[in-house]
């Protein structure tokens, strides 16, 4: 029997679980690739630290972007390099594949990741709804009739689900996540402090600085960049409170998307949502001060998922390894 596997696509981070293992791989979504051969330097963690320093020959790829695969050689590739590194695909075995994919993800964006996942070598690709995947590695009751919400806000796309009875009730999807508080705090420097700085400094600054409060002071870091007024390099001090202003509108647009779920739920569901509270996953929920300022703005109990990162990719797992009805989830058709 073919071993089955689990699959996060992240727009930064791919994760995969091998059923009765557990996680076995985590691994940034980028690849190195030589422009004269089109062959892969290297991948993922290596890969990263190159973006933005690379000479003229080398390219380095993130073929997911907003969570949606954006170039289809580079994400075959790199899937390849991932499944080749632990050791899952033979001449002999090709593991079945279970992949989440956003909600409302297009069918032709659905049948790339199909296709993607397929040639870089598996024996069948099966897609699972983000949002439900995530419910299930956050511990919710996915099956039964009492409402329940989650909202994963990942790196390319926050996802807000109202999940009832196995199935999502209502959900929304939208390319406004942890990539757009990178841009607002590069905005932010550029258009107020005049210092132009890269993806990954902005990265940094995020994890280091960043708040969704002004009540929580995380104190003040170095920042290089260049000084758009002459051109040269310029060490300068970032505040908490530059960063967590930088980011508020973007995180008032997720505080939105999530009003404008809850107000197309059914009243039942909706009150037993204002019961259980809502539950943050995805990279986006280690934001310090981001459940208290989404309930404040909401006036529901938010909480944030045990081990955010891992939900979604030990929400296919939980689903593998049951026997029960949390096992048929995975063969339903995706709708």
């Amino acid at each position: 029997m073919a071993r089955q596997i689990g699959i996060d696509l992240g727009s930064a981070n791919t994760l995969i679980y091998l059923k009765d293992t557990g996680i076995i791989l985590s691994s940034p979504t980028v690849i190195a690739i030589d422009k004269g051969t089109g062959k892969d330097v290297c991948f993922g963690s290596q890969a990263k630290k190159m973006l933005g320093k690379t000479p003229k020959h080398l390219r380095v790829s993130r073929p997911v972007r907003d969570g949606v695969i954006t170039d289809m050689d580079d994400t075959t590739l790199l899937i390849s390099k991932l499944l080749e590194k632990t050791e899952l695909v033979s001449f002999f075995a090709r593991p079945d594949a279970y992949v989440c994919v956003p909600c409302k993800s297009t069918e032709v964006e659905r049948r790339a990741v199909q296709a993607a996942i397929y040639e870089a070598g598996t024996r069948n690709v099966a897609l699972v709804q983000e949002p439900l995947a995530a419910a299930v590695g956050a511990g919710l009751k996915v099956l039964s009739p009492k409402g329940r919400m989650i909202v994963d806000i990942g790196e390319g796309t926050t996802e807000c689900a109202v999940i009832s009875l196995g199935e999502i009730v209502v959900s929304r999807s939208q390319k406004i996540a942890g990539s757009s508080l990178d841009r607002a705090i590069i905005n932010y420097l550029h258009n107020e402090r005049r210092i132009e700085i890269g993806e990954l400094t902005a990265e940094r600054l995020k994890i280091k600085l960043g708040t969704a409060t002004p009540k929580i002071n995380r104190g003040e870091g170095e920042v290089i960049g260049r000084n758009l007024s002459n051109g040269m390099a310029i060490n300068a001090t970032v505040t908490s409170k530059e960063i967590c202003y930088a980011i508020r509108p973007a995180l008032a647009s997720i505080v939105h998307q999530i009003r404008l779920t809850l107000e197309s739920t059914p009243p039942e569901l909706t009150s037993d949502i204002c019961n259980n509270g809502i539950v943050l996953s995805g990279g986006g929920a280690l934001l310090p001060g981001i459940a208290e300022f989404i309930s404040a703005e909401l006036g529901v109990k938010v909480m944030v998922a045990p081990k955010p990162l891992e939900c979604v990719c030990v929400g296919i797992g939980k689903m593998l390894e049951s026997e029960g009805e949390l096992n048929k989830i995975l063969f339903k058709e995706y709708q």
